[in-house]
């Protein structure tokens, strides 16, 4: 497949992008409310690269995702089940769900349901598709650099996303990996962030925050493992959203852990960065 390769420049904050709002025929003719929950999200491309803009609460956040990206995110979460069938029953990949929820923050539940009501499909269908990915096998890499080891001494953070070519879509035909998306994230109470997406995800596990806090996750197989915690999914954009620097970061990520993962955690100012490999107990 074709990896998705995104390197971070890590600065104190985001690079601005152009922002170029998409009105559809379909969004003339929602209801104000509807209309309301639209507002501060939008869709560009920029060099064949989707861009998603949102921003408000994270249910407005999530339904902006769902809405804008509707027939993406459908094909993702088609895609993914099928996949995950593949592994186990989609009924077992609920049942870790229910386990995990309760570690789950509130806010992020809340953003899963404004996808799915976006997109009009089922929040069952969307946590299913997301137990999927943690339980999956897929193979990353991250590298953090700095000082004496770039050309500038500048910090450069980059990680591969490298998901199994075999997710597709059983109706459309369209693989996962066809529908990436570049997620500009504006929280109403949480920090700017940036990360590298397929539709229906907040993230694919790394991305950059306002603070200079960047971050990519591998996936390291290990018996210790457990579903009561928080899936990796969610400790990552809690990251983004919250930390302040890289050691904040470490902290996150080894609260309520789930299973074997390395993570390339890295600040811009001053330039740091740490290898952090973790299993459920470990």
């Amino acid at each position: 497949m074709r990896n998705l390769c995104v390197v971070f420049i890590c600065l104190c904050c985001l690079l601005p992008l152009t922002q170029a709002a998409l009105i559809t025929e379909q969004q003339k003719k929602l209801a104000p409310t509807q209309t309301s929950i639209l507002d501060g999200g939008w869709v560009e491309e920029q060099d064949n690269i989707t861009i998603l803009h949102v921003s408000g609460t994270h249910y407005e956040m999530g339904y902006q995702h769902g809405f804008l990206l509707q027939e993406k995110v459908q094909q993702n979460i088609r895609a993914f089940l099928h996949y995950a069938e593949s592994y186990l029953p989609l009924n077992e990949f609920l049942g870790f769900w229910n386990i995990s929820k309760p570690y789950v923050p509130l806010e992020y539940i809340e953003e899963m349901q404004g996808i799915a009501d976006g997109a009009n499909i089922s929040f069952n269908d969307i946590v299913t598709a997301i137990m999927a990915i943690e339980y999956a096998d897929h193979g990353c890499y991250g590298i953090a650099a700095w000082g004496i080891a770039t050309i500038d001494g500048r910090l450069y953070h980059a990680r591969s996303f490298d998901l199994p070519s075999t997710i597709q879509d059983p109706v459309s035909g369209k693989y996962a990996h066809e529908n990436t998306v570049l997620v500009v994230r504006n929280p109403d109470n949480a920090s700017a962030s940036l990360s590298p997406a397929v539709a229906g995800s907040f993230h694919t596990g790394g991305g950059m925050n306002s603070h200079g806090v960047s971050l990519g996750i591998q996936i390291c197989w290990s018996k210790d493992q457990t579903f009561e915690g928080n899936p990796y999914h969610f400790r990552v954009q809690e990251v983004l959203d919250t930390a302040m620097t890289a050691k904040q970061a470490l902290e996150i990520l080894n609260t309520n852990r789930t299973h074997g993962f390395n993570f390339i955690v890295s600040q811009a100012d001053p330039a740091i960065g740490f290898a952090l490999e973790q299993t459920a107990n470990l």
